[in-house]
Formats: structure tokens, sequence, C-alpha cells
């Protein structure tokens, strides 16, 4: 009689898990088509990364109120145990508080470019345990993948250092590095690197000083310009490179970079940068 209401119980239970979970798959899969319809891929993804994470917590803690008596039951069973059971998981439980430290901080989310344990890529997915990038070749110009997709833990970012490229949401200060050859006049090769940058940033700069004021009120940040800025560097035995700060949509700040260059290319002379290198 007791294993029959016991199995009756469970059934009833079991019949509820079910009954939410397809209720919020239903609501979530809905709520993320209805405010992300006739939008990019991008933010298509984020939608259904954000209702996928409220739906997750709302099942737990639905199971919680319907499982109730037999999770404090299982508990009381387990006793000591239960101590060990936490300690073998202990990376998933690091890795579940990372995940809402993420959350609350709000250190990094969809599209970022992050840098955890020598592994650099975009971010493309963030699940309870784990951070879904798409890995970038190393070094930081541009945003070439190599074509791999790297699940990092999320224990990771409360172990190891956690870089974040952007500076906003939105943009980031991104710097083009430019190596010059002997006989090379940095002086006429920056000006004119600087003059491209400036005309390929134009039509971001408006936005980005909007973006950076408002870092600036929050974070207490003093960011003096977000108009592209070059500074030369010199290094061992006279190596001289031209550096060029901008100003920039972290989405977009491969292509701006190509763009620069290839331009850069195109129009510079042989005094500003030789066909030949000097002896």
């Amino acid at each position: 009689m007791h294993s029959l209401t016991f199995f009756v119980s469970s059934y009833r239970e079991a019949t509820y898990t079910a009954l939410l979970a397809l209720v919020l798959l239903c609501l979530a899969s809905t709520a993320a088509w209805v405010m992300s319809r006739n939008q990019s891929r991008e933010t298509q993804r984020f939608w259904q990364l954000t209702f996928r994470h409220i739906a997750a917590l709302c099942f737990m803690l639905g199971l919680g109120v319907i499982w109730r008596a037999e999770l404090h039951s299982m508990f009381i069973a387990l006793g000591a145990a239960t101590a060990g059971i936490l300690l073998a998981f202990r990376e998933n439980w690091l890795s579940l508080l990372a995940f809402w430290t993420r959350v609350i901080k709000h250190q990094y989310s969809l599209n970022d470019f992050i840098e955890v344990g020598g592994v650099r890529g975009k971010v493309i997915d963030i699940t309870w345990l784990t951070t879904v990038v798409a890995e970038s070749v190393p070094g930081r110009e541009g945003t070439l993948f190599s074509g791999k997709v790297v699940h990092i833990p999320n224990h990771k970012v409360l172990q190891d250092t956690l870089t974040v490229d952007n500076l906003t949401d939105e943009y980031t200060l991104h710097i083009i590095s430019l190596p010059m050859p002997k006989g090379a006049r940095p002086v006429a090769a920056e000006k004119l690197l600087l003059e491209i940058a400036t005309r390929h940033c134009a039509p971001y700069l408006e936005e980005a000083r909007k973006h950076i004021d408002r870092l600036m009120d929050e974070k207490a940040l003093d960011i003096a310009s977000v108009e592209p800025r070059a500074y030369l560097s010199v290094g061992a035995e006279g190596a001289v490179t031209i550096l060029v700060r901008i100003t920039v949509p972290h989405s977009a700040r491969g292509q701006l970079q190509q763009a620069i260059l290839h331009e850069f290319f195109e129009k510079a002379d042989n005094k500003a940068w030789p066909l030949v290198a000097a002896k």
C-alpha cells in the first residue's frame, strides 16, 4: 500500500514536472521569437539565450517546489554523504557560481571578445556551466577566427584572469600597429595613416562619443577623445612603429583595420613606405 501511494505521488509530480518543462519551453520560444523577429542573427541569439536562462531558472525553482518533500527526505537520508556529493561536483558548483557572478556584474555577454586562460575568441553562447567562444588566431590585430569552437568552464573565470576587449557594450578602443621598414619616413606615414583612419571612423564617432561619455560618467574614467590618435614608438636599434588608436564598434574592428591598411598601402608613396628596403 505504501509503495502504491509513493508511485501515485511520484507519478503526479513527474507529470507536473513534464507540464512545467513544456509550458516554459513554449513560453521561452514564443517570447524569443516575438522579441527578435526581423532582427539580426546576433540579436536573435541574444534573446534566445536570455529567455533560455530565464526558463531554466524558473524550471529549477519549479522543481524545488514540486519535489520539495522528496528532496527533503533525500537530504535527510543521505546525511553526511551530501557533503561528499557537493565536493565531487565542486567544479560544477563553481561554474554555476561564476555564471551568476557574470550576470550580476555583467562582466561579458554575447558577441564580446574575451580571453580566459590563454584562450581568446568571440562569445557565441553562454550556459550555466560553460562559455562557448569562436576562437580567434593569436594576437589582437583584427578578428580572424581559427575555425575552432572552445567550451570554457565558467569556473575558469573565477580562477584565471579575464580580459574583455570591448570598452562598452558596442564600442571598443582598437590599436593598429604598423612597423616601419628601414628608409621610411615615419612622420609622413603617420600623417597619411591618421588621415585615412579618421575618414573611415567618421561615421561612428558621434554614436561612439555618446557611449564613451556615458561610460566616463558611470565608471569615472578619463578618456581623452574618441577621435583617432596616432603615436610613434621607437624600439631597439631605432626601429619605429606607428600606433593608431581608433574607437569603433567591436564587431567591425577587423574590417575597419583591413580597410584602413589597404587604403594606406594604395596611397603611400615611395618615401612614406619604400618599395625597396634601404641598405
